[in-house]
């Protein structure tokens, strides 16, 4: 199974760019950026690279919340290299040029004198585009209020003695060497979308009441920082602050329906509510916004179709062909080290 993870996600607080800590920048092997405009294949190029690694390394894959078809990184975990795409709105720079840090530049596959005549026509959808953009923002923005909201009306109603309880079991045991955050889940075009991964660890899947599942998340999370327990956090969109699944060293603990493991057990995290608040109509009020922002991303995505269309007939894809290759060798190379 292909392991996928979002890094970066549009949320209640506009795009949050996580990709920066898909490796330790400070003590990794290779970080590779990649820069280029729309269509010049920045995702099928990162294709091209896992798919000629996957046979022989463990690969990540960290899709586009966008265009969950599309790829933004690939990493290797156990070897410390990560591929991304640095190019807004998760722009992203070397760090250590040359030393481990290099940058792949598409943008010198394109034709300018073909792409000039277009300047026009680019200004305006991309102005068009990043209005979906931010209205979508706003309606994530404001359907992350009701969120909050119901969050804090179960916290109220909530047994916290028994959601304590099962927090201190389940933080038991060692943590993983260092903390990493993502995104559990992403509001695309398509609705929102949780991404498969397949663990070889103990996983407690959180069922029933989604937030008091949060709330036994963030219990977690917060007796783990107490303990000096490093983990891997994945945030929900709608309050990046709030947690959906964790990854300690031997065990997940989980909101994810495509998460899976050999050994699952499931939790019903409506144990812990004596009694149900009546939310129903912020519930509609809620995925009322968010079916909404889901049109804008939808549109957003047709205007991004249009403006690939003026870009790739403009590029030398034999010119993105030899970049590939030659990244791919000293991907290679670093691997031999």
């Amino acid at each position: 199974m292909e392991n996928s993870f979002f890094a970066g996600a549009t949320t209640s607080r506009g795009f949050v760019n996580l990709y920066d800590n898909i490796v330790d920048r400070n003590d990794c092997t290779a970080f590779f950026v990649v820069k280029g405009g729309s269509g010049v294949g920045k995702s099928t190029m990162l294709k091209k690279i896992a798919a000629s690694l996957q046979e022989n390394h463990e690969v990540e894959y960290f899709r586009c919340s966008a265009d969950t078809d599309s790829l933004d990184g690939i990493a290797l975990p156990g070897k410390g290299i990560a591929l991304v795409d640095g190019t807004a709105p998760h722009v992203i720079e070397s760090k250590y040029v040359c030393c481990t840090d290099w940058t792949v530049d598409l943008s010198t596959c394109l034709d300018y004198k073909v792409l000039q005549s277009y300047k026009s026509t680019l200004v305006g959808l991309n102005k068009d585009k990043a209005d979906c953009y931010r209205y979508a923002t706003d309606a994530i923005a404001a359907a992350g209020k009701i969120f909050d909201t119901l969050y804090l009306m179960t916290k109220d109603k909530v047994d916290f003695q028994g959601v304590l309880s099962l927090s201190q079991r389940l933080v038991e045991g060692m943590g993983l060497t260092r903390k990493r955050a993502l995104f559990g889940y992403a509001i695309t075009s398509l609705g929102e979308v949780y991404l498969p991964c397949k663990f070889s660890k103990k996983l407690y899947r959180l069922v029933g009441n989604r937030y008091v599942s949060h709330i036994i998340l963030d219990t977690i999370k917060a007796l783990a920082d107490v303990q000096g327990i490093k983990y891997q956090v994945f945030y929900s969109p709608l309050n990046p602050d709030v947690v959906c699944d964790l990854v300690f060293g031997d065990k997940v603990v989980s909101t994810n329906p495509n998460f899976s493991a050999d050994d699952e057990a499931i939790i019903d995290a409506s144990a812990f509510l004596p009694s149900e608040p009546d939310v129903y109509s912020l519930q509609l009020s809620e995925r009322r916004l968010l079916d909404w922002a889901v049109q804008r991303l939808q549109k957003a995505k047709a205007l991004h179709a249009e403006i690939e269309k003026i870009y790739i007939p403009s590029v030398d894809f034999d010119k993105v062909n030899r970049i590939t290759a030659e990244t791919i060798e000293k991907i290679n190379t670093c691997l031999q080290k």
